[in-house]
């Protein structure tokens, strides 16, 4: 999946069930356990989004050598 993706569906899910919770929509344990589940997706996808532009001394080095993980 995209990062930046993840990191939109992430955000929306996480403020439908916060919002869904102070509303009472949904019994706030179900909220509090969605925000549980959510709130890591987020944080990893910011790392993600945030890891993948390069630095401007580099943007030649990884032209020249992919990352192929660890």
């Amino acid at each position: 999946m995209n990062p930046k993706l993840g990191l939109v569906i992430g955000i929306l899910a996480l403020v439908a069930s916060i919002a869904a919770g102070i509303y009472g929509y949904i019994p706030p344990i179900v909220s509090v356990m969605l925000t549980l589940v959510f709130l890591p997706m987020v944080i990893l996808c910011l790392g993600f989004c945030l890891m993948s532009k390069p630095k401007k001394e580099d943007e030649e080095e990884r032209k020249k050598i992919p990352f192929i993980g660890y």
